[in-house]
């Protein structure tokens, strides 16, 4: 089995990080850096787990780029590759971010990053 080194990290959950310095991890006698967050799937982890304003911002953002090229009346894609855009990048970027952020929304109706993401297609889906 091979590791890729430089993408390999350990995040300490839960704990101030100077609470707990564990010794230096390796792997192949090759030092494992420790991370203050990772991205898995789309979705930003951190220590204290998922960032829900942090991810619905990223997801936003992510969406209008790719939203802006293709509006109804924009003339930069013919209707097939907006379509191909739409199937092969924006509906990956939303499938695993999107039902934490719903989910985190069902829990907390005033939550900010629902908000955000609402605003976000309202401006380019309209």
């Amino acid at each position: 089995m091979f590791f890729n080194i430089p993408k390999c990290g350990y995040m300490i959950t839960n704990q101030p990080i100077r609470s707990y310095l564990p010794s230096r991890l390796s792997l192949n006698n090759q030092h494992i850096p420790c991370v203050t967050s990772y991205k898995s799937l789309g979705v930003l982890f951190e220590s204290r787990g998922i960032d829900f304003l942090k991810q619905g911002t990223i997801l936003s953002q992510r969406g209008v780029s790719c939203l802006a090229g293709m509006r109804c009346y924009s003339d930069t894609w013919v209707p097939r590759i907006r379509l191909n855009i739409f199937k092969c990048i924006l509906l990956p970027t939303f499938e695993y971010s999107l039902p934490l952020l719903y989910a985190n929304y069902q829990r907390n109706r005033k939550a900010q990053e629902w908000t955000t993401l609402t605003n976000a297609s309202n401006n380019y889906l309209t």
